[in-house]
């Protein structure tokens, strides 16, 4: 009994360094994306910070979620792609483990201020606008116009105050990051 006990204590400690590690890896990470897009504004680049609002319940995000992660492996540093998972949609019986209610609220508030409904899964480009995420074409046409420098994008387009963002470059790996990055 005593060695199963000091097994599972050795095993939830290995855990919470993982979980640590991977926390203190990922909020570098986001630190520095944020500092990369405020300095390449700065430095007169264009980038194009691509959100998906999506969930593991919605039956059409999919398509999206592989558009955005095709994306992500492309490898160029001028566009950011973020997976935001929504929370609306767990009722149905499916809890999206990656969901969070900030995000679904971070939605509702791009959506209200371009005069859009919200749903998924819905892309914002740089938050000046956004369509179905699964739409192909209508994403390159809105990455191409954010990297022309043409849409008008401010140079602090990350969330302040994120408690999680999931990056489409590695699917399984939630960002946390602390408040106020």
């Amino acid at each position: 009994m005593n060695n199963l006990m000091s097994r599972n204590s050795a095993s939830s400690r290995l855990c919470i360094m993982r979980r640590y590690f991977v926390f203190l890896m990922m909020a570098f990470l986001l630190s520095s994306v944020r500092l990369y897009a405020q300095t390449s504004t700065e430095t007169g680049q264009s980038f194009a910070v691509v959100e998906l609002y999506t969930s593991q319940g919605c039956s059409s995000c999919p398509p999206a979620d592989a558009l955005l992660r095709a994306l992500g492996q492309e490898g160029d540093d001028h566009i950011i792609p973020l997976s935001y998972h929504v929370d609306y949609w767990n009722y149905i019986g499916w809890a999206d483990p990656f969901s969070q209610p900030d995000f679904g609220e971070r939605q509702r508030t791009q959506a209200r201020r371009l005069g859009h409904k919200v749903y998924t899964p819905q892309v914002f480009v740089n938050n000046q606008t956004s369509f179905v995420g699964s739409n192909q074409s209508t994403l390159k046409r809105s990455i191409e116009r954010a990297l022309s420098g043409r849409s008008g994008a401010r140079s602090c387009l990350l969330p302040k105050n994120n408690p999680c963002i999931q990056s489409a470059k590695n699917e399984t790996t939630n960002m946390c990051a602390p408040s106020g990055i």
